[in-house]
């Protein structure tokens, strides 16, 4: 009897609200999952604070992650494309547009909000430097920030926090707000030779069966070197 009384105790000491509300997130977040991995087929690692607006053309690559990142654009022009085998970390946040109108007297946008004109919003609120693009094997670190109209080359490392508001090179390292070149992953010609290679365009089977030649990049490339005048960008 004491047995049944204790657990009477603890079923009334229990907060059920609290406990629904946990066990409701757990299912919208496993929802959200799912949803952003079958619109982005090939996506293999996300959160359940993912925000990728809806309202542009926004491209995801194979085995690229993006746990709890933001990808946001206004309106259906705004463009961000995403390599394969990107490193994306918590907390990222990539624009394909939203730049407010700075030459008007009022950067506000004020025909959107006070005369609640839904066609001025993206005339007064919301520019675009042009599309942004992201390459393959790109690794972004902590909370970085990519500004609309930017290329980021394939193989880069932006670090975390960074704010990169200009074009980073293939291979480049770069840190800091404004973000900027603190180094390279490789030489010139090593660079120059695994942007021919293309290895994240290999059929995942090939990268599988040579898996282990990546951890020693003169080898990889002497071994998959080609002849051909083409960059990737």
């Amino acid at each position: 009897m004491k047995r049944f009384y204790f657990i009477i105790c603890v079923i009334k000491m229990v907060n059920w609200k609290k406990v629904m509300g946990t066990v409701m997130n757990l299912i919208c977040c496993r929802l959200k999952v799912l949803i952003i991995r079958r619109k982005f087929k090939g996506v293999i690692y996300t959160g359940c604070n993912e925000d990728i607006s809806r309202t542009g053309m926004v491209e995801i690559g194979e085995y690229t992650t993006i746990p709890n990142v933001r990808i946001l654009t206004w309106n259906s022009s705004d463009t961000v494309t995403i390599g394969k085998f990107c490193s994306i970390a918590s907390g990222v946040t990539i624009l394909g547009g939203g730049n407010h109108r700075i030459q008007r007297v009022a950067s506000y946008p004020l025909e959107y909000v006070l005369l609640q004109n839904m066609k001025k919003r993206t005339e007064d609120c919301s520019v675009s430097r042009g599309p942004t693009l992201i390459g393959s094997d790109v690794w972004m670190g902590i909370n970085a920030i990519v500004l609309s109209g930017v290329t980021i080359g394939s193989g880069a490392v932006v670090g975390a926090g960074a704010v990169v508001s200009k074009d980073v090179a293939p291979y480049a390292i770069v840190a800091g707000n404004p973000a900027k070149i603190i180094g390279y992953r490789f030489s010139e010609k090593q660079i120059q030779d695994l942007l021919l290679i293309r290895w994240w365009n290999w059929d995942v089977n090939k990268i599988k069966d040579n898996i282990y030649l990546f951890g020693d990049v003169d080898k990889f490339i002497k071994t998959f070197e080609v002849n051909k005048n083409e960059k990737d960008y």
